[in-house]
């Protein structure tokens, strides 16, 4: 049955309400999206946090409902008979996690199946929502008997928002407790969080059965059966605090690993850079530890400034660059919507070259640096900053500076999504009064600039940034990699993102 916004009908119409459904959700377009669940009571309120399920919580108490993701799609089992009394109502919802609005998407679908057929359909387009951040889709709820509702609304607002008009609690950048190795579920084994053990099943009260919650004898042993609102019987999970309505939505090293593979379909790629992808993964969920910053929900437009000074060329030559950009494309995957990364070459000027994304990473330096046409020069900082952030010009051709084209650039820097620029050089620049007016005139945009100092060089101007005076906020970092190819992922990315995530939270 194709549904249209606003359908309600009887669920038992189309579907076995005794017996398990699956709700699927998927989105087309350019973003990240989120799936959830919300499970709430007769006042429209999320009165236990456990029955949020989503890809922090994947599964409710007793298993009635569990989750399941591929990239931008999800997937919810419900065993509508076994759940409490109490859940009154099952709202499905998708929000974008970054950039981006539903009046940008192309699709959302939304169906109920049972037994391998679809029962139950529904699709929208970018052109029934406008700026929202997130899709309220269909709600499943209990009116004499199961009912369904098509909403197919807009939402003001990501996850968090939605969160809070449900009543409940983000708990911001909350420390994750270790979970005991051997309760830690697979990261390949989705089922060690659809299977609770059988004395938990029989327990189950049922969702048709309110006699279940009216102080009826059990048969089963007072102290063996866990309360409805017992925060000590589900205490194994790291990411919520159970009966308080207090969601962590900082995402794990799981969570993060799973969503940037996902954006990679083919399998050479997928073994070429998933050791890469697990480790910045790693490095993402321990510095938004440290410096209080959800850093993995992060969106930011991600540049990369190449020193192509004549002293880098054995680097481009011995594959340390080639290398180095194998373990940037995740940042890209990561934090930019796209999943590309911009990349500009320097020495006394610039060149925008192609952007650096999964179809041209693998022989990025041999097919794209080497055939651009640019030659190895100087080392100057300030005209492909200013392009980066102001816009800029470059003259391609010619003869001893006569003739040739001028091309133009637009400038990355909006107010958009930050631009986080990775400044790679080996050598000390020839204008640094020049880069310091580039600098403080950026300085209250949206960008922050990571210096990365490789080689034997000193950097002493660069180390001298942090007091530089005359900044509206400190918008750059400096650390030195002796050498750039023997440094460990960790090595790499903390050096890349430390900073960055300080200068995220305010406190750089």
């Amino acid at each position: 049955m194709l549904f249209s916004r606003g359908m309600r009908d009887k669920l038992s119409k189309y579907v076995d309400c005794n017996k398990q459904i699956k709700v699927c959700m998927s989105i087309t377009g350019n973003s990240v999206y989120d799936y959830c669940c919300f499970g709430v009571d007769n006042k429209g309120k999320l009165s236990d946090d456990r029955y949020m399920v989503f890809y922090n919580q994947t599964s409710s108490p007793m298993n009635e409902i569990s989750y399941s993701c591929n990239n931008n799609s999800a997937e919810f089992v419900i065993d509508l008979s076994r759940l409490p009394q109490t859940i009154d109502k099952l709202v499905f919802t998708a929000s974008i996690d970054g950039s981006g609005t539903m009046g940008q998407i192309q699709k959302h679908s939304f169906s109920v199946q049972q037994l391998g057929q679809e029962k139950i359909s529904m699709s929208l387009t970018g052109n029934d929502f406008k700026s929202e951040k997130a899709i309220i889709s269909a709600e499943i709820y209990r009116k004499d008997e199961l009912r369904i509702a098509a909403v197919a609304n807009g939402f003001n607002g990501g996850l968090s928002a939605l969160l809070e008009s449900y009543g409940g609690t983000e708990i911001k950048n909350a420390p994750q407790p270790p979970v005991p190795q051997q309760q830690a579920p697979s990261f390949n084994s989705p089922s060690a969080y659809n299977n609770p053990s059988p004395a938990l099943q029989q327990q189950a009260p049922s969702f048709n059965n309110p006699s279940a919650y009216n102080n009826n004898p059990s048969p089963v042993p007072q102290q063996q059966a866990p309360s409805f609102n017992s925060t000590s019987a589900y205490n194994n999970s790291p990411q919520t605090a159970p009966g308080t309505g207090k969601i962590s939505l900082q995402k794990t090293e799981e969570e993060l690993t799973k969503e940037v593979m996902g954006k990679i379909s083919l399998s050479k790629d997928k073994d070429k850079l998933g050791s890469h992808v697990v480790n910045l993964s790693k490095c993402v969920v321990s510095l938004s530890k440290k410096n209080g910053v959800d850093l993995g929900s992060t969106r930011a437009k991600v540049v990369v400034a190449l020193d192509y000074s004549g002293s880098m060329y054995s680097l481009y030559n011995n594959g340390t660059v080639q290398n180095t950009i194998n373990r940037l494309v995740p940042l890209g995957l990561t934090f930019d919507d796209n999943g590309t990364i911009d990349v500009y070459l320097f020495q006394s000027d610039y060149r925008k070259i192609s952007d650096l994304n999964l179809s041209n990473y693998e022989y990025y330096v041999k097919q794209v640096v080497n055939t651009c046409g640019y030659k190895m020069g100087g080392t100057n900082y300030s005209p492909v900053l200013r392009a980066i952030i102001e816009g800029g010009t470059y003259k391609q051709g010619g003869f001893l500076g006569f003739g040739g084209t001028s091309y133009r650039t637009d400038p990355i820097v909006d107010n958009g999504d930050p631009t986080f620029i990775l400044f790679i050089t080996d050598g000390a620049n020839s204008d640094c009064g020049a880069t310091d007016n580039i600098i403080r005139q950026s300085s209250a945009k949206n960008v922050f600039i990571q210096f990365i100092g490789i080689g034997s060089e000193n950097f002493n101007y660069l180390r001298k940034l942090d007091e530089m005076e005359g900044r509206e906020r400190n918008n750059t970092g400096f650390t030195k990699m002796q050498d750039l190819d023997g440094a460990s992922d960790n090595e790499l990315y903390t050096n890349v993102l430390e900073q960055f995530s300080s200068w995220l939270r305010g406190t750089q």
